[in-house]
Formats: C-alpha cells, sequence, structure tokens
C-alpha cells in the first residue's frame, strides 16, 4: 500500500458510518525511542513531561541537529504503514491519514507495534463531508461522537477563535438536513440559497470559510480581501457559494 504522510479519501459524504481516529502515542518521544541514539536519561527526562513542555523540547532537539527531525520525520510514514498491515486496513478503509493521525471505518484491534510505539484511540466520528477548495484545498467535517459537534480540519488549528457565522450556520443546516427526507431538504436548501444568494443574511455571513476568514470585496475592476467592510452590496459572496454551498446542494438532493 503506497501511502504518503497525508492522504484524503475522494469520498464527499458519508452517513450512519463509524470513523475511527487513531494517533501514534506521544509520537515525537515514541519514535525517538525506538529509532534514535539518546541517553535513556534524555528519554526519561522528555517522558516525565508534559505535552506541551515536551513537545517544546523535541522541537529543541530537531532543530539543534537534523538526524533527529529524521529520526521522527522518516520514520512516521513507516509506522504508519506498518499499523495499517497489521490491523489489515485496506485503501477503501481509509478516510485520511494526517501525519501520525489515521481516520479509519474499521476498528482496529492491534494498538501496540512493539515496546515503544504504540497508537491511541482519539474520536469515533459518525459522519464526514469533505469540501475542496481553490488549489486542492481540502476542507472536512467529522461529526464527533463525543463532543456531539463537528470537528474540522483544513481550516487550520484557531479556527473556532475566528467565530466565522457561515461556519457556524453551515454546521446548523447540514444537522438539519441529515435528519431530513428529499422534500424536505429541497425545500430548506432552496430557502437558504436564495436567502444567502440575495444577501438577506447578516454581513459576517459572507466572510470567506478559510484560512483567510476575510471579506472579498469587488470594486469597479478590482477585488481585494479585507478584515472589516460596512457595505454589504460590494462583498462577493461566491467563494462560499461555489465551495459549500453547491456542493450541500448536489449531496442532498
Amino acid at each position: 500500500m503506497k501511502l504518503g504522510q497525508n492522504y484524503i479519501t475522494n469520498e464527499e459524504i458519508l452517513q450512519n458510518v463509524l470513523i475511527y481516529e487513531y494517533d501514534i502515542n506521544k509520537a515525537g518521544l515514541s519514535l525517538l525511542k525506538e529509532y534514535s541514539d539518546l541517553s535513556k536519561e534524555t528519554l526519561k527526562s522528555l517522558d516525565s513531561m508534559n505535552k506541551i513542555d515536551r513537545n517544546v523540547a523535541i522541537g529543541k532537539l530537531m532543530q539543534s541537529d537534523s538526524k533527529y527531525k529524521k529520526f521522527i520525520e522518516g520514520n512516521i510514514k513507516e509506522t504508519i504503514k506498518e499499523f495499517l498491515d497489521v490491523n489489515e486496513i485496506s485503501m477503501t478503509n481509509i478516510i485520511s491519514i494526517k501525519r501520525d493521525a489515521v481516520f479509519t471505518t474499521k476498528k482496529c484491534d492491534t494498538l501496540k507495534l512493539n515496546k515503544n510505539i504504540s497508537f491511541k484511540l482519539v474520536d469515533i466520528y459518525s459522519s464526514y463531508y469533505r469540501f475542496e477548495q481553490l488549489s486542492k484545498i481540502q476542507v472536512e467535517f467529522y461529526y464527533s461522537t463525543s463532543e456531539k459537534d463537528f470537528v474540522i480540519k483544513g481550516l487550520g488549528k484557531n479556527y473556532k477563535e475566528n467565530n466565522n457565522l457561515f461556519l457556524e450556520e453551515l454546521i446548523k443546516l447540514i444537522k438539519i438536513l441529515e435528519k431530513l427526507d428529499k422534500n424536505n431538504r429541497c425545500r430548506i436548501l432552496i430557502d437558504f440559497r436564495k436567502k444567502y444568494c440575495e444577501k438577506l443574511f447578516p454581513k459576517e455571513m459572507y466572510r470567506e470559510l478559510n484560512t483567510e476568514n476575510k471579506f472579498r470585496i469587488c470594486y469597479k475592476d478590482h477585488q481585494f480581501l479585507c478584515n472589516s467592510f460596512d457595505d454589504l452590496s460590494l462583498i462577493n459572496g461566491m467563494y462560499n457559494y461555489t465551495f459549500f454551498i453547491v456542493p450541500i446542494i448536489k449531496n442532498f438532493t
């Protein structure tokens, strides 16, 4: 099975399917234990630190000597491959691979690979939505059965701090659509599309849902992005419409 450190399925939507997220437990430290020449004392010291301090210490270690970066980065791919092989996970079972994390529809029984490296179950998700944006950037929605809400991948780690209104409304919309039959979904989507295109939503609904999190302004023959703008008539909302609303309409009707 040929997979890189990052992989995403071609599926755009999965519902009522359990998706398991497995991560390498203490990935950096575990790989250093298995492959590096660090002393037992140094490894023990790293092991005793909390997660944040340990990650900082390992980061400094990799900066001070590139071989330690190779011990970690160079062995993640093989470790993931071994985990997939030992649990007999096929390509059809894989939703995504993100560095040291595997999202799969198959529940795995073998989590410990050797004395130093083991995987842990991080979360279980019950639905999945994938939105492809410009430059093949993927935004993924995973519905967490533990948090009872969507976890978003592809908008950066701090996406919640942006308080993007369009994201909030999109999540509400998906939750509603999942519970309705086709006729009622069509009714809801027609109303949502009409309100969005006619700019009947609050201005913040038209902030682009990406890592920039800005308004796109069209003025005369020019376009530019900005953090704040008052004139709703000049805000271009086509980004959210093209990359989120259209796929939702396609997949729910």
